[in-house]
């Protein structure tokens, strides 16, 4: 996938994208990414430094769970705020979560 990404895919067209992301080589370009961008924790309330202190393990539960068809995305609640100095609207994706940290207190 990252060769096809690089120089181009023959008929420039995808056919099916899941069977090359849980390739461990692609899921540990995608970690890179993410701890490059040094954000805060996610909506699972597992911060950075707890997810590369068991990375090997996390990677492979990931590479499984997508292979397997088992993975399931946290949900999002899609909400629409206004663009600054404009009339028009852009989407904004806010990551929902069932756990006591999330609920309002």
């Amino acid at each position: 996938m990252l060769e096809a990404l690089e120089k181009g895919l023959k008929g420039g067209v995808w056919f099916s994208l899941i069977d090359k992301v849980h390739r461990p080589k692609v899921l540990l370009q995608a970690w890179q990414q993410v701890r490059g961008k040094g954000r805060a924790v996610g909506s699972d309330h597992q911060s950075l430094k707890q997810f590369e202190e068991q990375l090997e393990i996390n990677l492979i539960k990931i590479e499984e769970e997508v292979r397997t068809g088992s993975y399931r995305p946290r949900p999002i609640r899609r909400v629409y705020i206004d663009k600054p100095g404009s009339k028009g609207k852009r989407p904004l994706g806010i990551p929902r979560c069932e756990t006591k940290w999330c609920k309002p207190r």
